[in-house]
């Protein structure tokens, strides 16, 4: 073992966590709500794919974060920028059915969901640029109010616990 000291979950959690299609069916066996998708492998038929989940969706590798190489897909129109990043990225890709509504995220701490944060970007929606170079987003905390709250906050210590996490998450 190396030793080297670091923070959040261990390594499993981490490992699991950061591949989005495994994280899902873990998710769908503990009865949590995700919304619907398909595992896309290499040289899969992205046009068909996203004809049968029914758009909009989102195509986006399996294991990156922050956004890189995600495609928003509203219309057909649209497909063809998501064959492009599905053929640059190479690797498994997730599609999955676009929810419309706020963009809103939980932070755990330890055993405490923290209050949902709701995201206002000014663009179309919270893409790369908007997470880290655009600095007019609104951040409205907490995002949601009574019964809704209260259960954002227990869906996300829920995914939490089922997919082994510890320390603390977003």
């Amino acid at each position: 073992a190396f030793e080297v000291p670091y923070t959040g979950c261990g390594v499993l959690a981490s490992a699991l966590t950061m591949d989005k299609i495994r994280t899902k069916q873990v998710w769908l066996s503990a009865g949590l709500p995700t919304p619907k998708f398909l595992r896309l492998l290499p040289g899969s038929d992205v046009r068909a794919a996203a004809l049968q989940l029914g758009m909009p969706v989102f195509v986006k590798p399996s294991s990156e974060g922050s956004s890189v190489g995600v495609a928003r897909v509203v219309d057909e129109a649209a497909i063809d920028d998501a064959i492009r990043v599905a053929q640059e990225y190479g690797g498994e890709m997730l599609m999955e059915q676009m929810v419309v509504g706020d963009e809103l995220t939980v932070g755990i701490l330890g055993e405490i969901a923290l209050p949902s944060i709701r995201i206002v970007p000014k663009g179309e929606w919270y893409d790369y640029h908007a997470k880290y170079i655009a600095d007019d987003n609104q951040y409205i905390s907490p995002g949601l109010d009574g019964d809704d709250e209260a259960e954002i906050r227990r869906l996300a210590y829920e995914g939490f616990v089922s997919a082994g996490c510890s320390g603390w998450v977003r």
